[in-house]
């Protein structure tokens, strides 16, 4: 899948889609590069622009409808982005550190979301005293109340980092962050940990990796 921003219209319908893709595929890095080039000609391939709306109140008709999921806070998709570090200590030995960080780019608020409006709604209409219309439409009022303000914060979030994902600058950024934790953690390694020069063997043969906190050095 490609995507960028566009306030124009691309004209990408019907057979001038699939050589557009090709064309934009060059641009990619290896492996993506060639994933795009050798899509069998003839594949057929879809254009669309991402859609989005703000989750705002609705008129429920006193508790007859509503909105959940998709329906209630409809957000574009936020691209999985991932940073792998190795971190060198000791010149030949190694802690290999794995960094990861979703935070910018995708945190799966569209099914977090989804499933925290099945559980409310499920706990206002279990606390309903009575099974009358009254008791359902206030049940449904209280789901609505508190689902208004979390999905219209979770819909302009997925947004704000929908348009950051695709600006090199925030990406820039985002990696730069990632590059300081790892060192930052390179750091704090070296001052609580210390690898023995010299190994001593236990009965299996196996050396024996001897750890002192920063305080017991001395």
């Amino acid at each position: 899948m490609q995507t960028w921003r566009s306030d124009a219209e691309t004209g990408l319908k019907g057979d001038n889609i699939l050589p557009a893709m090709y064309e934009r595929g060059k641009a990619f890095g290896y492996p993506f590069n060639e994933v795009f080039a050798t899509i069998p000609p003839g594949t057929p391939v879809w254009h669309n622009r991402l859609r989005y709306w703000p989750t705002k109140p609705w008129d429920s008709r006193n508790g007859l409808v509503t909105l959940a999921g998709d329906a209630a806070h409809p957000m574009t998709f936020r691209e999985l982005c991932s940073a792998f570090f190795f971190v060198s200590l000791w010149g030949s030995q190694f802690l290999r550190v794995l960094v990861t960080d979703y935070a910018l780019i995708d945190r799966g608020q569209g099914l977090n979301n989804a499933i925290t409006d099945a559980a409310d709604f499920l706990v206002h209409l279990r606390a309903m005293k009575q099974q009358t219309p009254g008791e359902l439409a206030a049940a449904v009022k209280r789901y609505e109340t508190e689902l208004w303000p979390r999905g219209n914060e979770a819909v302009l979030a997925s947004h704000e980092n929908t348009n950051a994902v695709h600006d090199v600058c925030c990406l820039l950024e985002f990696f730069h962050s990632l590059i300081l934790k790892a060192l930052f953690l390179r750091e704090r390694c070296r001052k609580l940990m210390l690898i023995s020069p010299t190994t001593v063997e236990n009965n299996d043969a196996e050396p024996t990796l001897h750890i002192w906190t920063g305080e017991e050095r001395g």
